[in-house]
C-alpha cells in the first residue's frame, strides 16, 4: 500500500508538475494554450520508473538531511527542470541536491523575467491634473448644452474666465515658465556662459600675468643680473713662435667683430677660416671683406678660431671665451706689417715702426695714468704731453712737424708721437690747418 502510494505521488508530482509551477510562479494570466503545452511537454519528459527511483533515492537522504530535500521539492514545485537533472543519476547526493536547487532559482528567475517581458503592459492613467481640466471643460460645456437643448431658452455666454483658468493651468503642466522664472533662467544662464568663457577674475589676471612675467624675466635674465659691459679696443697680433694668442671675450646673444689691418691701419683682406668647435659658436664672413662676425652659440664652450690673411704665410691664432662679463664689441687687429693694402707714407720713415704698445693705447682713447691732457685750439684733434713726447689723436695727416712714430685704425683715426711744440699743421680736406698746443 506505501509503494502505491508512493508511486501515485510520483505520477501526480510527474504530469502535475507544469501546472504547480504555472499557478505557483504568479503565471495564471497566461492563455490556457500555452500553459496546455508546457504540461505536456513537462509530462512526456518525465519517466513513471525513475521517478520511484529518484524518491527513493530521497527518502535515504531525508533521514539525515529532511531540511535540504524539503527546499529541494519546494524548488521543484517552481521549476521541474531541475527535477530531470536527478532523474538519470542512480547515486543522489546531498551536493547533487544543493547544485540542483542552485540551478533552478536561477532559472526560475530568468523564466520569470522573461515572461513578464511578453505580459502587455497596462496603460499609465492620465495625470490627476489632466483629469481636473478635463473635468472642468466638461463642466463648461454642460450648461451650454443645456441651454441650447431647450426649445426656446436663452443662450448662455460662455465662461470666459474658467476657460483662461483651464488654459493656465494646462500649460504650467506642460513645462511653462512665468516671466519671472524666464528671467531667472536666462540670467543664470548668462552667468554660466560668462564664467565658461571667463574663468579667472580681473585681480587674478593681473596677478597670473604678473607672475608669467617674472617667470619670463628670471629665465632670460643674465646669472650676474646685469647685461655685460661693452667695449670696443685693439690688439697687436704677435705671430712669432712661442707667442700667447689674444683672447676675444664673448657672450652668448652678443655678436663681436674682428676687424684685421695692417700697421698702417689698411684693411688686410682675408682668405680663409677655420673654427675649433662650429657647433659652439657662429661665425659670418662675405668672403670679400676684412671683417669677422663671431657669436657664442653656448654659455661657457670654449674653442679657437685660425684666420688666414692674404699673402700672408702664418695663420693668426685666437682664443675665444665665451661668459664674460666684459664683452669685445668691436676689436682691430693690428698685424704687424703691410698688407696689400698698406696706405703710402706721408712723412716721417719710409717703413713704419714696430707697433707701440704707447701709441695703441692713445689710439683706444686710455691715455697712460702718468700722461697730461693738453689744450689745443680746434676740435679736429687731442693731445697729451708724455715722457716729454707729444701725442696727437687725430682723423687728418699731420703736415709738420716730422713725427717720431704712428698708428691708424681701421676707421681713420691717427695717433702721431713727435717732439713738443706749439704748432701742428694739418691737412684737413685737402688743405692746411693750423693747430695751437697749450697746457705744457
Amino acid at each position: 500500500m506505501g509503494f502505491m502510494k508512493k508511486m501515485k505521488l510520483s505520477t501526480v508530482m510527474a504530469t502535475g508538475v507544469a501546472g504547480v509551477l504555472l499557478s505557483t510562479s504568479g503565471f495564471a494570466q497566461l492563455p490556457p494554450g500555452i500553459m496546455q503545452q508546457a504540461g505536456q511537454q513537462q509530462q512526456a519528459a518525465i519517466d513513471p520508473l525513475q521517478m520511484q527511483d529518484m524518491t527513493r533515492q530521497l527518502m535515504t537522504i531525508a533521514k539525515q538531511n529532511p531540511d535540504l530535500v524539503k527546499r529541494y521539492t519546494k524548488a521543484m514545485k517552481e521549476n521541474p527542470q531541475a527535477m530531470q537533472s536527478l532523474i538519470t543519476k542512480r547515486n543522489i547526493t546531498p551536493y547533487d541536491l544543493q547544485k540542483a536547487i542552485d540551478s533552478a532559482s536561477k532559472t526560475a528567475t530568468q523564466t520569470q523575467t522573461s515572461l513578464q517581458n511578453q505580459l502587455p503592459q497596462p496603460q499609465r492613467p492620465p495625470a490627476a491634473n489632466q483629469t481636473q481640466a478635463g473635468g472642468a471643460q466638461q463642466a463648461n460645456q454642460a450648461p451650454q448644452t443645456a441651454a441650447q437643448g431647450a426649445p426656446g431658452a436663452a443662450q448662455q455666454p460662455p465662461n470666459l474666465t474658467a476657460g483662461k483658468a483651464v488654459n493656465l493651468t494646462a500649460s504650467g503642466d506642460a513645462g511653462g515658465l512665468t516671466d519671472d522664472q524666464e528671467a531667472l533662467a536666462n540670467k543664470q544662464a548668462f552667468k554660466e556662459v560668462r564664467r565658461s568663457a571667463f574663468p579667472m577674475s580681473s585681480e587674478q589676471i593681473h596677478t597670473f600675468r604678473n607672475d608669467l612675467d617674472d617667470t619670463q624675466r628670471a629665465t632670460a635674465a643674465d646669472p650676474y643680473h646685469a647685461p655685460p659691459k661693452p667695449t670696443s679696443t685693439s690688439m697687436v697680433v704677435n705671430l712669432a713662435p712661442g707667442s700667447t694668442p689674444p683672447a676675444i671675450r664673448l657672450a652668448k646673444g652678443f655678436v663681436t667683430s674682428l676687424l684685421f689691418i695692417d700697421s698702417t691701419g689698411a684693411p688686410w683682406p682675408i682668405v680663409a677660416y677655420d673654427v675649433g668647435d662650429p657647433q659652439a659658436f657662429n661665425i659670418y664672413w662675405n668672403k670679400k671683406s676684412n671683417t669677422l662676425m663671431i657669436q657664442a652659440k653656448t654659455p661657457y664652450n670654449y674653442g679657437n678660431l685660425a684666420v688666414r690673411l692674404q699673402n700672408l704665410d702664418t695663420p693668426v691664432m685666437l682664443t675665444m671665451v665665451p661668459g664674460q662679463r666684459v664683452v669685445d664689441y668691436r676689436i682691430d687687429m693690428r698685424v704687424p706689417g703691410m698688407g696689400p693694402n698698406a696706405k703710402p707714407m706721408v712723412s716721417g720713415d719710409d717703413l713704419p715702426s714696430g707697433t707701440n704698445p704707447i701709441l695703441l693705447d692713445f689710439l683706444d682713447g686710455i691715455p697712460p695714468k702718468e700722461s697730461k691732457r693738453l689744450t689745443v685750439s680746434n676740435t679736429y684733434a687731442e693731445a697729451w704731453l708724455f715722457e716729454d713726447k707729444l701725442y696727437v689723436r687725430t682723423r687728418f695727416n699731420v703736415l709738420s712737424p716730422a713725427w717720431l712714430a704712428t698708428m691708424a685704425s681701421a676707421d681713420g683715426l691717427h695717433v702721431y708721437e713727435m717732439q713738443k711744440t706749439p704748432l701742428v699743421l694739418l691737412a684737413r680736406h685737402g688743405k692746411a690747418t693750423q693747430l695751437k698746443v697749450e697746457g705744457y
